[in-house]
């Protein structure tokens, strides 16, 4: 533990290390980078490879950067400093957890010219 953050360090088979201080995770992988905040990713793409003896040049990513936003990742929660793994019996379940966690705003019945709109969302004419 550094500055009271928890840290871990992994390695897998392939050389690919990882480097997490809770819902942020560093991941270098063959000369490419991942920056995870949460959902949000921030992926650094491998270049070209130059040439080895024998071997022509391997291109690289066509992307230099890419900005990747997951969906269906359990959530982090820094209170208990873990992943929360949400499970939905079914997909009504799913819609009622979140409609209640992000409310619809509810659009006002006027443009941005100050002209009133009906159910619909149609202008309505100022009478003359």
């Amino acid at each position: 533990m550094k500055n009271g953050l928890l840290s871990k360090i992994t390695k897998t088979a392939d050389g690919a290390v990882s480097l997490r201080f809770g819902p942020v995770c560093i991941h270098r992988e063959d000369r490419a980078v991942r920056l995870e905040l949460g959902r949000l990713w921030f992926i650094r793409c491998a270049p070209n490879r130059p040439s080895t003896p024998g071997h022509p040049p391997i291109a690289g990513h066509p992307n230099v950067w890419m900005i990747v936003w997951r969906r269906r990742l359990p959530e982090w929660d820094p209170k208990s400093y873990a992943w929360l793994h949400q499970t939905y019996k079914t997909e009504a379940e799913r819609h009622a957890y979140f409609a209640a966690k992000f409310p619809r705003v509810k659009e006002p019945n006027v443009t941005w010219r100050g002209e009133r709109r009906d159910e619909n969302g149609n202008t309505i004419p100022a009478p003359k």
